[in-house]
């Protein structure tokens, strides 16, 4: 069981430790918040908390909502956050012998204080381990658009009934078979007037 480290890490107060900042050296990342290390193990999770290598010499970015979670912990600790990855980069599974590997193992072996990503419970890892009230309960879910209103150019039409239209169709006719019938009886009248 290994984890994916440097040597040479700072582990005491560093200049300006009230600020928010990162330190990168290989897989591991400080997160200044305040003054003691908490030791965060972390295999990525998407959507919780993704961790990538950020350039050709190892150095890894992360990021995601849990990552501010642990800045709360961190803060009311009055910490930092050190983020470490397992070698296998896996949650991790228990031997035959007892011992956990992936960041179960690491938490095992006192490596790391914590599991900074969402993690299942079963029965194993629920008698080895000590757990935390669940952040966040979640369902698979179905995404969809929502509707959202949207210009209907014949929205007019849809009030009445079909007969309600004919009769306002017929009426139109009538009024204008009307109106033209007056106005050549008028024309007509004009014409042979003395």
């Amino acid at each position: 069981m290994g984890s994916k480290r440097t040597s040479g890490l700072a582990t005491g107060h560093p200049p300006g430790a009230h600020q928010l900042g990162f330190q990168m050296s290989g897989t591991r990342i400080k997160q200044w918040v305040w003054h003691f290390p908490v030791s965060v193990g972390l295999p990525g999770l998407p959507g919780f908390i993704q961790v990538t290598p950020n350039g050709p010499n190892g150095t890894l970015k992360v990021f995601g909502p849990l990552t501010r979670i642990m800045t709360i912990i961190a803060a009311s600790l009055n910490s930092c956050v050190e983020y470490t990855t397992p070698s296998d980069n896996l949650f991790g599974n228990k031997d035959p012998n007892g011992n956990w590997t992936g960041i179960l193992g690491l938490t095992q072996t006192m490596e790391v204080d914590l599991t900074g990503t969402a993690m299942t419970l079963d029965l194993e890892r629920w008698e080895d381990f000590s757990v935390s009230v669940p952040l966040r309960s979640y369902d698979r879910e179905i995404v969809y658009i929502r509707p959202v209103p949207e210009a209907d150019l014949t929205g007019f039409i849809r009030p009445y009934t079909p007969l309600v239209w004919c009769l306002v169709l017929v009426t139109l006719l009538v009024v204008w078979v009307t109106l033209w019938v007056t106005q050549h009886h008028q024309a007509d009248l004009t014409k042979h007037r003395p």
